[in-house]
């Protein structure tokens, strides 16, 4: 077996190998003929490279605006910003934002990237950016020296569970590996299961060691990142929590507004990042709750822009699908109904401080097989809108049907087109494992079960069961679940303003949907904003700074509360 699994490292090597091969080649179409043999050294290639077009006068822009020469900021600590993705907007957000840090601490910047990203490195570079930590391509012997070494340590575990748990030095490399493993490889049927888990092990192992030396260095005061889920994104956001680093998490597009959270506890490395503080929210309901006006006000406008169910982001993909007729005679039925509201169950893994069940898998799979004998309500499956975007065969639908018979009468699935709004009225409780559903259907007073911690916990908006026999003890009683409160229906409304009403955001950044492929006008748009001066403002300078003053875990739209009149927002030290 062990050889079947070299094997098929090398073929993995190979297809990374042929893949870079292609890379290069691409790049012909973008640099100067003249330039060909840059293609053997991405980090020797300079704007100049380049052909005339919207990318190189994208580039003039930015060394136009945001250099700054680099000697005047001399610091034995420095801010390391992460470039690890390919998308220019992702990047641009990093970088503007450790671009302020450094004007206000004073701090030497360092870009985290692949080799590779040249279009990274030189978008960095026109910030006046000179400084990288670069993730190579190992030598294949070093490689194999670390996949050999996963084979054997993957051998003595037994289940998931055990896989899950396994900790070197202290550090969670096998919960690290299997939330990559989830992300890009898990199949339902189990199609070379045991060679992914044991490569994701393998660079689990390796990004532990090539991140500890960088984090233990004692010269990384802070980390801008923008992904902190999976790998090497996850490692080096858990090892600077480790080692007392801060951390400036940043969530969010330019279309749907921008937030940043401060980390400092390594306790808090699995915590949501909209999760905020106790504080945060007693500032909230306190000023909210004396006009009730103005709550129903913006709760509608947030409705309108980010509804139930909604998921303008992957919009035009759900408009695709082909109608079904919907099999109205199963609602006509007088027991109550009940709402299961999956996860994406390949994203999102390790989003909360404790859950009851390993993942959103395991939990999705034990409530169906909890529920089958659950016949005094009815039981609706609706999958995550934005699920129809991930190229995986670990959907909703077909999980259901691994566990449901069609003689489970009483359980339906509900396709990725039907609109709930039409159901709401049916429904009388919603199950979830820490999603969105449990602030959402509160708000409109249908009441939610989740079992895990939750961004909205210090709201006091869903039901939480604390163990998986108080759980199913719950289910089976859900037909009798108390009524919303009129102040958890408050409450809920109030979360969701300030989960959207209080965004920051870059005027120069195009508000456009970027999420996968880069749109073809994407440069021609930012190359329009940056010919005007006014653009080069935006609400997030003003509150970065006053998020810095007062230690705040969230940075807060202080213009957005002045407008809405509401008392200062004075909070400090609430991280």
């Amino acid at each position: 077996m062990d050889i079947i699994y070299i094997i098929n490292f090398f073929y993995t090597e190979l297809k990374l190998l042929i893949a870079d091969v292609i890379n290069r080649v691409n790049l012909l179409n973008e640099i100067k003929i003249k330039n060909i043999f840059y293609l053997l050294n991405y980090e020797k290639l300079q704007s100049g490279h380049f052909k005339e077009g919207d990318f190189l006068n994208f580039l003039k822009n930015l060394k136009k605006n945001y250099y700054s020469k680099q000697t005047k900021f001399k610091n034995d600590k420095v801010i390391l910003v992460d470039l690890l993705l390919t998308h220019i907007d992702y990047v641009l957000i990093n970088l503007l934002i450790a671009k302020e840090l450094q004007k206000l601490t004073g701090k030497p910047v360092v870009c985290l990237m692949y080799k590779k990203d040249y279009k990274n490195k030189l978008i960095a570079n026109q910030f006046g950016f000179k400084n990288f930590i670069y993730i190579e391509r190992q030598a294949f012997y070093k490689k194999m020296i670390y996949f050999i070494k996963s084979i054997y340590i993957c051998k003595q575990f037994q289940n998931e569970k055990n896989y899950n748990n396994f900790k070197y030095n202290n550090i969670e490399v096998g919960k690290i590996a299997l939330e990559s493993f989830f992300r890009f490889n898990k199949n339902l049927n189990d199609k070379n299961e045991k060679f992914f888990k044991i490569l994701n092990f393998y660079k689990s192992l390796f990004f532990l060691d090539f991140f500890k030396e960088i984090c233990t260095r004692n010269k990384v005061d802070c980390l801008v990142i923008g992904e902190s889920q999976y790998l090497p994104n996850r490692m080096v956001f858990n090892l600077c929590l480790k080692n007392k680093i801060k951390v400036f998490a940043r969530f969010g597009t330019a279309l749907r507004g921008i937030k940043i959270r401060i980390y400092e506890k390594y306790s808090d490395r699995y915590s949501h990042k909209e999760k905020y503080s106790k504080k945060t929210k007693n500032y909230f309901l306190k000023v909210m709750s004396q006009n009730k006006n103005k709550i129903e006000k913006l709760y509608s406008q947030q409705r309108k822009d980010n509804d139930i169910g909604k998921e303008d982001v992957w919009a035009k993909e759900v408009s695709k699908l082909k109608k079904k007729k919907i099999d109205y005679s199963f609602f006509n039925n007088k027991k109550k109904f009940v709402l299961i509201l999956p996860h994406v169950m390949n994203d999102g893994m390790f989003l909360s401080k404790w859950s009851l069940y390993n993942t959103p898998y395991n939990w999705f799979e034990e409530t169906l097989k909890i529920i089958k004998n659950i016949k005094s309500v009815n039981w609706l499956i609706k999958a995550h809108p934005s699920e129809i975007f991930y190229k995986t065969d670990l959907k909703t639908k077909n999980v259901f049907q691994k566990f449901i018979n069609p003689q489970d009468k009483h359980i339906k699935f509900l396709d990725n087109d039907t609109q709930l709004k039409v159901f709401e009225k049916k429904i009388s409780c919603v199950v979830a494992c820490h999603g969105s559903g449990g602030y959402e259907y509160p708000s409109i007073g249908i009441p939610c079960i989740t079992t895990a911690d939750t961004r909205y916990k210090h709201f006091q908006i869903s039901r939480s069961a604390k163990s998986i026999k108080k759980y199913i003890r719950i289910l089976k009683n859900i037909k009798n679940i108390k009524k919303v409160s009129k102040d958890e229906k408050v409450r809920a409304k109030i979360y969701w303003f300030v989960r959207f009403g209080t965004n920051i955001n870059f005027d120069v950044l195009p508000k456009i949907k970027v999420v996968g492929k880069l749109p073809n006008d994407y440069y021609s748009k930012i190359n329009a904003k940056m010919r005007n001066k006014n653009n080069f403002k935006g609400t997030f300078y003003d509150n970065f700074k006053v998020q810095l003053k007062n230690n705040n875990r969230h940075i807060i739209n202080h213009k957005i509360l002045r407008d809405l009149k509401f008392k200062n927002y004075n909070i400090k030290n609430d991280i």
